[in-house]
């Protein structure tokens, strides 16, 4: 199912993302709130329904995984690290936690807002930039 799904979201829902008027493809996308924007798009245009009925709503699937991978993948890497850190005491680790949470969030922002550009320096690769 999963080799299916990313079919989906690299192939046809991304062509139809720009037939609605997505400024990108949907795997380009970084917040869940974007594929939420997409899908409300989505909704309304008949390519998608119809290939979505047709397809028992596979398209639809495909969009709540993804959108779901992201949320996911905001707050995992950084709880990750903190949580394996044993030099950490229990209580610093949740407080750590918990203000690291929104932090994927943010720096999601920042890249869409500064085009995946620093906002300094000009360096454009997004795997590089910190928040």
């Amino acid at each position: 199912m999963v080799k299916h799904y990313a079919g989906a979201i690299y192939g046809t829902l991304s062509e139809l993302a720009c037939r609605v008027g997505a400024e990108r493809p949907i795997y380009e996308l970084e917040l869940p709130e974007e594929v939420d924007g997409l899908i409300a798009l989505l909704k309304e245009d008949p390519v998608y329904v119809q290939l979505n009925d047709q397809g028992h709503r596979m398209y639809q699937s495909a969009l709540g995984q993804y959108r779901s991978y992201l949320r996911e993948r905001l707050t995992a890497d950084t709880v990750e690290e903190v949580l394996r850190n044993p030099a950490l005491p229990a209580t610093v680790r949740t407080a750590v936690i918990s203000a690291r949470v929104g932090q994927g969030r943010y720096r999601a922002e920042l890249i869409r807002l500064w085009k995946g550009r620093c906002s300094v320096t000009g360096y454009d690769d997004p795997q590089m930039l910190l928040a």
